[in-house]
């Protein structure tokens, strides 16, 4: 995995304003299934966040939410509120002493090196409250672990990205969580031959 590429690729976006880039019909339905691990009053944490379009949304009326995201230009879009935090750092450099009911990893795994990956999700028990939820979203490959790079029509721009396996990915998670629930995203949301959005939504670490 190049991560050159990658920072090259995400500064760009950053620097353009350009955060997600799926749809509304996406983020909708994302909100939609999400809004139940949003109690009042809870604490949030969006790793990665970019300019927080998910979390800020989700976030309840008497909630806080932190949002860590490593590209600066991300943040100058995020929303500003007594009750939102900034940070800007690599979500592996990242500690705090606060714990919260909610983590969101959106988008992101797809961009981490599987040791990375393996690092992050401990992090993410540490600082769960008893109760809280890590969600954790990307496309996984619909058969081994795929990765790409190389030049995006799509996107205009180098690219690179690592797919892994669902299966892989769900062992991972559950060696560090008791409960690991795999939600399917709806097929509409599915239109690639060898990917496809999937959410783990982890309980209970270790």
């Amino acid at each position: 995995m190049d991560k050159n590429i990658i920072d090259a690729f995400w500064k760009k976006r950053s620097e353009e304003g350009k955060g997600r880039w799926t749809d509304d019909a996406l983020l909708c339905f994302e909100l939609d299934w999400l809004a139940s691990h949003a109690p009042p009053k809870a604490k949030i944490l969006d790793l990665g966040s970019g300019p927080g379009e998910l979390s800020s949304r989700l976030l309840p009326k008497d909630g806080k939410l932190t949002l860590v995201e490593k590209y600066s230009d991300f943040l100058k879009m995020a929303p500003c509120a007594s009750n939102i935090r900034h940070i800007c750092c690599d979500i592996l450099d990242f500690n705090d002493p606060e714990h919260y009911d909610l983590i969101l990893i959106f988008g992101v795994v797809t961009h981490l090196s599987e040791e990375e990956e393996k690092l992050i999700y401990p992090k993410t028990a540490r600082l769960l409250n008893p109760g809280g939820a890590l969600i954790v979203k990307n496309q996984v490959s619909n058969g081994k672990e795929k990765s790409v790079s190389g030049y995006s029509t799509s996107l205009q721009q180098e690219y690179c990205g690592r797919y892994p396996s669902l299966e892989q990915q769900l062992q991972r998670l559950k060696e560090i969580f008791r409960v690991v629930e795999v939600i399917h995203y709806p097929d509409q949301f599915n239109p690639w031959p060898d990917t496809k959005h999937v959410a783990f939504v982890c309980k209970r670490p270790f």
